[in-house]
């Protein structure tokens, strides 16, 4: 399985070490991955993706649980997302040359009424970047590290860090370590691969540090998807009648 901001600039202390030299100036290409959308992912081509977010709160508090989301990505009309949580599948979208087949679990699929609900659904929650780095807002450093390349493609190293906090924290979260790297594409400013763990403390229960880590990975630039519409899947909500497979 591979290891597997948007819009938090605001909250972020971002320093580019260029030359030996650390300047107050943001990266303009780390500034531009924090405003990415899906419209910019979808222009790297067909690929595969695939996140992972954990949590570890320690027994009698939750454990450990994961978050993982794999895409297969061609275009809008030709693409599958599969949600998993704890190793189960929970969710799957495919969509076939425009029509959409979902299932919840390991249940029948079922054609959609409208597969445009399932794009914007994607569109809306194909990161999870901010989620695993709400805990650390207003605490993050990003120091430029090297160029590299992934798959042929130009892309930026950047290191994440912690920093000291310049007051008195006011947040239900206490940041207490934070260590990672991502690579951004130099032509689109998406992130094609990450891995960041962290811990902070929360306020309910100081004593016990959560730990959080995501890793992602994007990789086969080129590689059109191999979809096709399930064998067996119910007819359309509302009465609409399904496509023959």
């Amino acid at each position: 399985m591979l290891f597997a901001f948007a819009r938090i600039l605001s909250v972020l202390l971002v320093v580019v070490a260029c030359g030996g030299k650390k300047s107050d100036e943001p990266d303009p290409l780390l500034v531009a991955s924090e405003s990415v959308t899906f419209e910019s992912v979808a222009q790297l081509g067909p690929h595969r993706f695939e996140s992972v977010l954990s949590w570890d709160r320690g027994e009698g508090r939750g454990g450990r649980t994961n978050e993982v989301m794999e895409l297969l990505w061609g275009d809008w009309d030709n693409f599958q997302v599969r949600r998993l949580r704890d190793d189960r599948l929970a969710a799957e979208v495919r969509v076939v040359q425009g029509v959409a087949y979902t299932r919840s679990g390991k249940g029948r699929f079922r054609e959609a009424r409208d597969s445009e609900l399932y794009r914007v659904q994607l569109a809306g929650t194909w990161s999870y970047w901010d989620r695993a780095l709400e805990p650390f807002r207003g605490r993050l450093r990003s120091n430029y590290d090297q160029k590299e390349q992934v798959e042929g493609r130009e892309a930026r190293r950047f290191v994440i860090a912690l920093t000291h906090p310049e007051e008195e924290p006011r947040t239900a979260h206490l940041p207490q370590s934070l260590v990672g790297q991502v690579l951004v594409d130099e032509s689109t400013a998406v992130r094609l691969k990450a891995q960041v763990e962290g811990t902070y403390l929360e306020s309910g229960d100081p004593d016990r540090p959560v730990i959080v880590s995501l890793k992602l990975h994007r990789a086969d630039f080129g590689a059109f998807p191999d979809l096709a519409p399930p064998t067996r899947s119910r007819s359309p909500l509302f009465g609409e009648r399904a496509r023959p497979n």
